[in-house]
């Protein structure tokens, strides 16, 4: 009979790295798999031509500087309404969103504060077609995803 010698991880012992070589690739490769909405990436603004014929300025939004990105949007139960906001007496509630998307993208196409995630599938009809806009972009080392922190932008209101 054969003994087979299963190899130690000494991770964290004197003279060891706590965590290993590649831990970040390999666990962004996991998360990727729980990524099941797509969306595109855009800086917010337009472009502008006028129309002789209808004589009207036609805005187009600018175009994605991310497609087909691999996501994953989650309602902040505990963070999706903010805090009461009063304006002329009336109380508005903003919805919140966490968008997780992968880390390995080029340094220009990182997303910023300001931008705007167009969601064009996903598995909640409710949620496909919508548009958040990017509040916060989280930051740090030994991350395996990029965390942004979303608010719904109201059709009536969408910047184009």
């Amino acid at each position: 009979m054969a003994v087979v010698v299963r190899p130690q991880q000494a991770l964290g012992r004197p003279g060891t790295p706590v965590i290993p070589a590649g831990w970040q690739q390999a666990h962004g490769a996991v998360a990727a798999k729980t990524m099941t909405a797509i969306v595109n990436l855009r800086n917010p603004g337009s472009t502008s031509t006028f129309n002789p014929t209808g004589r009207r300025t036609e805005y187009t939004p600018l175009a994605a500087y991310a497609t087909a990105q691999a996501a994953r949007v989650q309602a902040q139960t505990s963070r999706a309404v903010q805090p009461g906001k009063e304006q002329a007496e009336e109380t508005l509630q903003v919805a919140g969103y966490l968008v997780t998307i992968t880390l390995d993208r080029p340094a220009d196409q990182e997303p910023a504060a300001g931008d705007l995630v167009d969601v064009t599938a996903s598995d909640d009809p409710l949620l496909t077609g919508r548009t958040l806009k990017v509040a916060d972009v989280v930051r740090g080392s030994l991350r395996f995803e990029r965390d942004l922190f979303c608010t719904l932008v109201d059709p009536a209101e969408a910047p184009a």
